[in-house]
């Protein structure tokens, strides 16, 4: 599965922003996860929730497979990054589109990271490059300069099937290599750009892409679940004293 991913798409990666890779979970690690993720979203009318603490943690194990962790090292093995441990998992997202929330995303980038930061240390920090901040569930997150969101990557670890007509991953490729967007021109390339590329999965399946990747959803027009496990990848360390959540 990786050797395939790497000999006839890791360029697609590259040069597109995202790649597929088939099967990446077997059938019972995907039921493994629908079942520790489930308890997770028990009585949350969310279509979306960060993992964090002891709920994740024992999540985590399952998603981190060997298969996964093989093919982010090779994923990011071309920006000379070849030890697993030089990976970070800087954040975990689920998913969760079912009839009940069915939302629509509309076009944007990935932007923000999760910092281990002290309030006093943003001013200095935004004066690096870094800023506006914010606060998510409590955790400090910022925008980074374009050079660290250039080395991370996210892995969509897809839970159910998600075709056409259940709001799957829109993408226009090769908006990650023209750095940040402002609004002006995600439109300018919502007007230029080929046809927005629907991302189709089954259950196992992984999408690799690029935080800068221009990307959307619509909702489902024939709803069921739709679970994805969204988690990012960060091959750098911050400036000092700029730290990654632990996680």
């Amino acid at each position: 599965m990786t050797e395939s991913l790497i000999s006839s798409q890791f360029s697609v990666l590259r040069q597109y922003g995202y790649a597929q890779a088939k099967g990446v979970f077997t059938q019972d690690k995907v039921e493994n996860l629908r079942a520790l993720l489930e308890l997770y979203l028990k009585d949350q009318d969310t279509p979306g929730r960060r993992l964090f603490g002891e709920s994740w943690a024992r999540a985590r194990e399952h998603a981190l497979s060997a298969r996964l962790n093989d093919l982010m090292t090779q994923a990011f093995a071309e920006s000379g990054v070849t030890d697993l441990r030089d990976i970070k998992c800087i954040r975990a997202t689920l998913f969760d589109k079912t009839p009940g929330t069915n939302w629509k995303v509309p076009w944007h980038q990935d932007l923000t990271i999760p910092i281990q930061t002290e309030p006093e240390e943003r001013e200095t920090t935004a004066l690096r490059g870094f800023g506006p901040w914010t606060i998510k569930d409590a955790i400090p997150h910022v925008q980074p300069p374009v050079p660290i969101l250039e080395r991370m990557l996210a892995a969509r670890i897809h839970l159910d099937p998600c075709g056409l007509d259940n709001g799957a991953l829109r993408v226009l490729a090769g908006s990650h290599r023209h750095g940040r967007l402002d609004a002006a021109q995600i439109k300018e390339w919502r007007g230029n750009a080929d046809a927005p590329v629907n991302c189709v999965a089954e259950a196992g399946d992984v999408l690799l892409m690029q935080p800068l990747l221009l990307h959307a959803s619509s909702p489902a027009t024939n709803p069921a679940r739709r679970r994805v496990l969204h988690l990012e990848f960060a091959a750098c360390d911050l400036p000092s004293p700029l730290q990654w959540r632990s996680f």
